[in-house]
């Protein structure tokens, strides 16, 4: 049985690229009668203290011991900061001589590395990562390094690191793949594929250049270019268009795109008296997009009258592939206002029109919740069956496929729904709990602890700060530090431990971050392992605990 999750991320939102910010509703919140985490655990009646004494499950104060309670290396932490932020490097060479050997030595190297980090060598970058192995330091130093290399197509370097590199975000796995990419390792390269190639969301700059690049790929197919330049077409990438269409052998120029973009009602009206080619499919699809920018309803009125039109030819102007992703564009566009305008089945009619093998994420995406707001059930599972097979399995999406089975008339598949949900039911995350309303299951807090805080033993309590990644968490977080810097510690000192399957100095980590008052640690390490469960370090409240019925 799995614990209710609150946070997701792996890496602090410093440690992160910026996420977009969400368009529209979340699946989640198109049905409010399911039963929802935040009834389940109010109706714990749980309160806890949110500051404290530092104290354990038997409640008795604790002095910590450990290697490295002495350290005092945190004393020139904040000074050597200061070096940093002035580009002083004769202060931090200082630092570095004065911080050797303990908890923060990395911190003035690694300064004083990034103030010009795009000069340094692989070479000196490798030898950080020998120096402070498995620290999160070394993985941001040579992190940032492959991207700062990349970034300047210096991408010999950029391989000579790329295998130290164990916890890439986004922009740096692309870094990786251009590396890749451009030193002939098309194989690897193309492990990043699924991340851009058919995106159309805003991605990090290295990401839209790799997506730009793999166009040249040897092991990208026509197919491939086809398909994204359709999704290039939509929103109107002038760049992507123009190379894709090339090596396609049906260049288009960049006069006839700035020339629909200026008056695409020009098009339009002389599109019916120009010969059938690949080209104007191309250029009508461009068209409708333009449209479809200022007014999805006049694009839908106009892929209307012209499909009218075509229906009475003898010889079809538009052929079907570019019919449904002109529906497709539409039914993508109408997702986009539902937020000014509102849910509309229209949205639903449009991507119905448009279906074929050939769905990106974002547009199965759009086509799920559209579906979904409407109990179109034949529809959600249309939908989903055009995501990635991975995705499939994500608890979201088979808690919804679930739902549409359930509604079916035939009762092997409405057996199917049944065990899909007795499956969700075992996690206590938001589908678990939705899944186990859907088959009269109860929500059970006792078997997740209930209100009690974990038992701590004595050696698991010496154990955090012997551990140098929580120590040096935890010195940073009772120091005047940016709380960034404790938080990346915390983070990566989690995934340690969690990679490691060390379940119990988590547990112990998080009271005592807990009993400190330092909640959102103490949830973020309960909420990103696989295998600990305690509502009260995960869902605390700050209030005092108080007898009877609140």
């Amino acid at each position: 049985m799995t614990k209710l999750r609150v946070a997701h991320s792996i890496k602090d939102e410093e440690f992160t690229s910026q996420k977009q910010t969400s368009k529209r509703l979340t699946v989640g919140s198109l049905w409010i009668s399911a039963l929802s985490v935040a009834t389940a655990i109010s109706a714990l009646g749980m309160s806890q203290v949110a500051c404290a004494e530092l104290t354990w499950g038997d409640e008795e104060s604790y002095q910590q011991e450990s290697n490295y309670q002495q350290d005092r290396s945190i004393d020139s932490f904040m000074a050597a900061a200061i070096a940093a932020d002035r580009g002083d490097v004769g202060a931090l060479y200082n630092y570095e001589q004065i911080m050797s050997g303990g908890l923060f030595a990395m911190y003035p190297t690694y300064w004083r590395m990034n103030l010009d980090l795009n000069s340094q060598s692989s070479a000196a970058v490798s030898q950080f990562v020998r120096q402070y192995p498995d620290t999160v330091m070394a993985e941001k130093l040579v992190a940032d390094f492959a991207e700062s290399k990349a970034g300047s197509n210096d991408y010999a370097s950029v391989r000579q690191v790329a295998n130290l590199i164990t916890n890439a975000d986004a922009s740096e796995r692309c870094a990786i793949a251009l590396g890749f990419n451009n030193g002939g390792d098309t194989m690897r390269a193309m492990a990043a594929k699924s991340d851009v190639w058919l995106t159309t969301k805003k991605q990090p700059a290295l990401c839209e250049q790799l997506a730009m690049e793999m166009n040249n790929n040897a092991l990208i197919s026509n197919q491939d270019r086809a398909a994204r330049l359709k999704r290039m077409l939509r929103v109107g990438k002038t760049g992507d268009i123009m190379a894709l269409s090339s090596r396609l052998g049906t260049p288009i120029a960049y006069s006839a795109l700035s020339e629909i973009q200026l008056n695409p009602s020009s098009f339009f009206s002389r599109f019916g008296r120009e010969p059938a080619s690949q080209t104007n499919q191309y250029l009508y699809l461009y068209a409708i997009g333009r449209v479809a920018d200022k007014s999805y309803r006049e694009a839908a009125l106009q892929l209307d009258f012209d499909i009218k039109q075509d229906n009475q030819r003898a010889i079809k102007l538009l052929n079907d592939e570019t019919r449904r992703y002109a529906y497709r564009t539409l039914g993508v566009k109408r997702m986009n206002h539902n937020t000014d305008d509102g849910f509309n089945a229209e949205a639903v009619d449009w991507f119905r029109h448009s279906l074929d093998d050939d769905f990106n994420f974002e547009e199965a995406e759009d086509y799920a919740m559209a579906a979904i707001r409407f109990g179109r059930w034949d529809d959600v599972v249309e939908a989903i069956s055009k995501m990635d097979g991975e995705i499939q399995k994500d608890e979201q999406w088979q808690y919804w496929l679930a739902r549409a089975y359930e509604q079916s008339s035939n009762s092997s598949k409405r057996n199917t729904a049944k065990k899909m949900y007795q499956n969700l039911a075992k996690n206590n995350d938001y589908y678990g709990l939705m899944a186990k309303d859907r088959i009269g299951q109860r929500f059970d807090a006792s078997r997740l602890g209930g209100s009690n805080l974990p038992n701590v033993s004595t050696a698991d309590r010496a154990r955090v700060m012997q551990d140098a990644n929580f120590a040096r968490a935890f010195a940073l977080y009772n120091s005047d530090a940016n709380r960034a810097y404790a938080n990346r510690e915390w983070n990566w000192a989690v995934k340690q431990a969690r990679d490691n399957r060390d379940d119990n100095l988590i547990i112990a980590a998080a009271r005592q971050a807990y009993d400190m008052g330092w909640l959102d640690r103490a949830i973020y390490a309960v909420d990103n392992t696989d295998r600990v469960n305690s509502l009260a370090l995960s869902h605390p409240y700050a209030a005092p605990r108080v007898s009877g019925a609140l």
